[in-house]
């Protein structure tokens, strides 16, 4: 990312990309047959497999289903799932945006942050608008490197290109919300030169790109956004109205119902709407102060208290007073590495607030143009932040307030945190383990859920397959049957003393690992490839027709497999970002994003505080993290005979 001239440009390998591949019916059922072995009963394997034959057979529904999708795919320009993805795993679900769908992530604090004001503090600080003109600016110049094909283009190894279809959903996208099916906005290449700020439940529009003699535009300079967004919390005159931004967040309904009674009754409403909507991204200014728990600062960027934020936007950023920094995206365009890059990208630029000077801001200096901005130049053509005029009918308030409830219950029942592991890392793994650290660490995080939960967990796992023409992603079924027998010697482990677990235990345990590990790699290269399970299984069912169906469908394999009790995600290694995550994909499950370093290891974990069998929510399942991580160390360090000294 650092080289934003290099050729090729941006897109030019995508008329090449293959398409995404429909497997043969034959080997999916075949992979799911082995998928389901962890969970199933000898019964019901047997049942299963007979399902299959039937499934199977040449006048049978699955091949029916199959030369139906097959004659889809060749209706569809570049990829026969890609409007189906987005329709059914986002668009048709109406549950509150804030936590089921939007994924949260935090970044570092800066190593020449000031101290924070105090915790009864209300207002904006210097290094706050510093921090957010610094991202502003370098997101911006991000977009436009895109529009103008000049970012490089992602490469698998040295020869073979990811599809680079996602990034034209980055800027200038929202969701928005329609009875039954939400769309999106979005138009690429995204010509908008302004971003949204909120503050205080208020929204203002800021231009950032300036018009030169020459006609051209360019974009404002960090000083120039800063100026800007020092006028912007300091403006007196504003037009107060009730705070309506937590209802992005809430039950797709009541949004869609408020939306479109706005709409109606104003077309002022409808004007600030799409201002919105296709604004580059959104930046919350938030006037209160984070305390130095990353817990905290986690919350709130992943949620808040649910205002000041526009959940809609595919780009959210958040600073608090104390210049805490945080993004939170909107899911459906497009998967959360590719932002979280341009986060990390972001905070890796060199920044310098003028340090040396208060952190204070002084009304009265900034309404009279303080010296400061005219020795720099920027008081001329700096264009002026504007209000967002909005006009709420009385009969919308009731939605308004129940929203508020709604939200306040989602948030409520949201128990989420960052954890940080630092007895080892990555190193450790490959140097002493030996296996690869995904694999590794999925079996750390099955074997937690098992002693707590005594049951294999149905484990989703993000493959990429972008290696296609607008390709997301592919289900890793990352709990296989190996995986199950290491899980259930290791628990037979944790229940003893240390001291009283054999070499020879240790050493089986180790065997039993290593397969679970290989297993693994096989599983997520079969997924990145095109012969994953649930994509393909997804579409033969959204090719039945009325009153079809099948039994294998309705089989207790087929659902407990696939029911996502750990929903799993690993993030690139950062050194800036904190943590990253999403929320459980069940009301008993658990949603999990993961990376790691060579010296630690990094967890956001996410359940609901009704969860029935994990009662002590993220806390215990740390505490059983911890011992599993203590116990597969010791476990590679005792039983690897050939390990390699560090």
């Amino acid at each position: 990312m650092s080289n934003l001239a290099e050729k090729p440009s941006t897109f030019s390998f995508q008329p090449t990309l293959p398409r995404y591949p429909i497997p043969p019916l034959e080997k999916t059922l075949e992979h799911w047959l082995v998928s389901i072995e962890p969970f199933a009963t000898e019964k019901e394997l047997v049942e299963a497999k007979q399902l299959a034959h039937d499934f199977l057979k040449p006048d049978g529904l699955g091949k029916k289903l199959q030369a139906r999708l097959q004659h889809y795919d060749k209706t569809q320009s570049d990829n026969w799932l890609e409007k189906w993805w987005l329709t059914y795993a986002y668009h048709i679900w109406r549950d509150p945006q804030c936590i089921n769908i939007n994924w949260g992530c935090l970044a570092m604090d800066h190593p020449e942050k000031p101290p924070s004001p105090p915790k009864d503090f209300k207002g904006f600080t210097r290094y706050q608008l510093a921090r957010a003109s610094h991202l502003i600016h370098h997101m911006t110049q991000l977009h436009q490197s895109i529009i103008d094909e000049k970012f490089p283009v992602d490469m698998f190894g040295e020869k073979t290109a990811q599809c680079m279809n996602q990034y034209k959903n980055l800027f200038g996208v929202t969701r928005i919300p329609e009875w039954k099916v939400d769309r999106l906005e979005c138009n690429f290449p995204c010509l908008s030169t302004h971003i949204v700020v909120l503050v205080n439940g208020l929204i203002f529009k800021l231009d950032i790109y300036k018009t030169l003699p020459d006609g051209t535009r360019k974009i404002n300079s960090i000083d120039e956004i800063e100026y800007q967004l020092t006028q912007l919390v300091d403006l007196k005159e504003v037009d107060k109205h009730p705070d309506f931004t937590h209802l992005t967040g809430c039950h797709r309904d009541l949004w869609t119902e408020f939306r479109h009674g706005l709409t109606k009754h104003s077309y002022t409403n409808l004007q600030s709407l799409e201002t919105i909507e296709n604004a580059l991204f959104s930046v919350s200014l938030d006037n209160n102060v984070i305390s130095s728990d990353i817990r905290d600062q986690y919350h709130a960027t992943f949620h808040g208290n649910g205002t000041n934020r526009w959940f809609d936007k595919s780009l959210n950023f958040n600073l608090s007073a104390c210049g805490m920094l945080g993004m939170n995206g909107e899911h459906s365009p497009l998967d959360a590495l590719i932002p979280s890059q341009f986060f990390d990208y972001c905070v890796s630029q060199p920044f310098d607030w003028n340090k040396d000077t208060s952190n204070e801001l002084n009304p009265n200096n900034l309404r009279s143009e303080p010296e400061i901005w005219k020795t720099k130049g920027l008081v001329k053509d700096i264009h002026k932040p504007q209000q967002l005029l909005f006009d709420i009918p009385s009969d919308l308030l009731t939605l308004i307030q129940q929203g508020r409830q709604q939200l306040n219950q989602v948030i409520g029942n949201s128990d989420s945190r960052i954890i940080i592991y630092k007895s080892y890392g990555s190193e450790f793994i490959k140097k002493q383990g030996k296996v690869p650290v995904d694999g590794y660490l999925q079996m750390v995080q099955q074997l937690n859920y098992y002693q707590f939960f005594n049951s294999v967990a149905s484990v989703y796992e993000t493959a990429s397959t972008r290696k296609f023409k607008n390709g997301r992603t592919e289900a890793i079924r990352a709990a296989s049957q190996d995986a199950k027998n290491f899980i259930v010697f290791a628990n037979n482990l944790l229940k003893q003393n240390g001291d009283s677990i054999s070499g020879q235990d240790y050493q089986k345990a180790y065997q039993l690992l290593v397969k679970a590990c290989q297993t693994h790699r096989i599983n997520t290269k079969e997924a990145s490839i095109g012969n994953g399970i649930d994509r393909h299984l997804l579409g033969l069912r959204l090719c039945l027709r009325n009153n079809e169906s099948h039994p294998i469908f309705q089989h207790p394999t087929f659902i407990n497999s696939s029911k996502w009790d750990l929903s799993t995600s690993q993030l690139f290694t950062s050194k800036r970002l904190t943590g990253a995550g999403f929320g459980a994909v069940q009301p008993q499950g658990l949603g999990i994003n993961y990376y790691h370093r060579p010296q630690e290891l990094t967890f956001t974990v996410e359940c609901k505080r009704d969860n029935k069998t994990l009662t002590g929510g993220t806390e215990q399942w740390e505490e059983g993290l911890n011992k599993c991580l203590e116990l597969v160390k010791d476990i590679v360090s005792k039983g690897n005979v050939e390990k390699s000294k560090l």
